[in-house]
């Protein structure tokens, strides 16, 4: 490959979820490009000329160090371990995925934790420059990505695939509510039984990100209109029970994992999807059944906090895709 000589490359064989092998590398930070960390970009073998981009969303596993050099050597060792389903189910479309490896991080300002892999409405209030507007430095990253692959005459779609599995599932479908001219495909799962709702108000009363869009002027009623377009899949199973939206007693409203939804931001969303999982998604599907033209919402029975259930599903999509 040309134009990856500021890069570090890794080749593989057949390993884990990958069929046929495929390179790897590790794209450097540009800042002056408008992205202030690196990514990953897998070329699968036997990838074709004209294709379209995967966006793998952040995801973390349990990381002890608070040193944002070694969460993103965690992320790397983690990603390059090709455990993710999602290679499994790109097996047959073979294509390219992008990896950000931007890590979550404790800002000392605002007092929390900021969940950059989430969208989480803390994200859009960071003090620390290097991680401003995360979704927009992900652009950049894949305007990079298109051009580089362009030299080597692999050219790829103007909209993008969005894949997120638990916390980045939340990223999935708020970046495509942000950014629906750029996607056209979002699959996500885990979600926690609750989807960003495309509606500025209920009953009157505005809703706020990321339960609703009424206090984030930025999505337009043209996003709006673009984002119910997109073909959308959405799952939860009936047996998981991961909730990131908890509150730390049974009946208030005070987040049991601060920095992914404030006291206000959560008792709206029981007031209007419900306290626990299933009533949220019931109420999720409801309301995204009646708003998008391209939406499917699946429940999986024995579905746990996995893909498991899911992959077969996921795999003949991305195989049906133009």
């Amino acid at each position: 490959m040309n134009f990856f000589s500021d890069s570090y490359l890794r080749e593989y064989d057949e390993k884990n979820n990958l069929k046929s092998g495929g390179l790897l590398y590790r794209i450097p930070s540009h800042p002056t490009q408008g992205y202030n960390f690196e990514y990953l970009l897998f070329i699968p073998k036997g990838v074709k000329n004209k294709t379209s981009l995967i966006l793998e969303s952040m995801n973390y596993k349990t990381c002890e160090t608070t040193d944002p050099k070694e969460k993103i050597e965690y992320m790397y060792e983690n990603y390059k371990s090709f455990r993710n389903p999602i290679h499994y189910c790109n097996q047959n479309s073979l294509f390219p995925i992008l990896y950000p490896l931007i890590p979550r991080y404790y800002d000392n300002i605002l007092n929390e934790e900021i969940y950059l892999n989430m969208l989480s409405s803390n994200s859009f209030k960071v003090s620390n420059k290097l991680y401003e507007r995360v979704d927009l430095q992900i652009i950049n990253m894949i305007h990079d990505a298109k051009s580089r692959l362009s030299k080597n005459n692999i050219y790829l779609d103007k909209k993008i695939i969005v894949h997120g599995f638990s916390a980045s599932a939340k990223f999935a479908n708020r970046f495509a509510l942000l950014h629906p001219e750029l996607v056209k495909l979002v699959i996500a799962g885990g979600l926690g039984g609750t989807l960003i709702l495309p509606l500025r108000n209920i009953d009157n009363e505005e809703l706020l990100y990321p339960v609703g869009i009424g206090n984030f002027s930025e999505i337009t009623d043209e996003k709006i209109k673009k984002f119910i377009a997109i073909k959308q899949f959405y799952y939860q199973g009936k047996k998981d029970e991961i909730d990131a939206f908890q509150s730390i007693d049974d009946k208030g409203f005070i987040p049991y994992y601060k920095g992914i939804i404030s006291s206000d931001e959560l008792k709206q969303m029981y007031k209007y999807l419900g306290r626990d999982i299933n009533t949220r998604w019931v109420n999720t599907q409801r309301i995204y059944n009646g708003m998008c033209k391209n939406v499917y919402l699946k429940t999986y029975e024995n579905g746990e906090h996995n893909l498991n259930e899911a992959v077969e599903d996921i795999k003949k999509l991305l195989e049906k895709v133009k």
